[in-house]
């Protein structure tokens, strides 16, 4: 907990209907991204794929927020959370740290 905003993690679905985000008054909700890396450049790569700009913008966005250990595990990269952090000065920017979250998850769908 940070200037009583509370904090939890959790993983970004693939599924837009299972993406929206849950509304508390004082959590918000930091998603990762699990993606099969492999089928995603597959899929970049593939004739068949005919919009490969969603795919494209995923593998982009999780480079640039994560790192994927050899071993599978995903740590997050400091810039992931610089920017949620330098916004949490007390519970009145809980709402601008929200839209923050926001943008990093449509981002890492794909979709921005």
């Amino acid at each position: 907990m940070v200037n009583n905003i509370g904090f939890q993690v959790a993983k970004i679905s693939q599924r837009k209907e299972a993406r929206k985000l849950m509304r508390k008054k004082a959590v918000v909700t930091i998603p990762y991204a699990v993606f099969n890396l492999e089928e995603f450049e597959e899929r970049c790569r593939s004739p068949r794929v005919k919009d490969k700009s969603g795919y494209a913008k995923a593998l982009a966005s999780f480079r640039r927020y994560f790192i994927r250990l050899k071993n599978g595990f995903v740590v997050f990269r400091e810039n992931y959370l610089k920017p949620i952090i330098d916004n949490i000065d007390n519970i009145d920017n809980i709402e601008k740290v929200r839209k923050i979250v926001k943008r990093i998850s449509l981002e890492l769908s794909g979709e921005d």
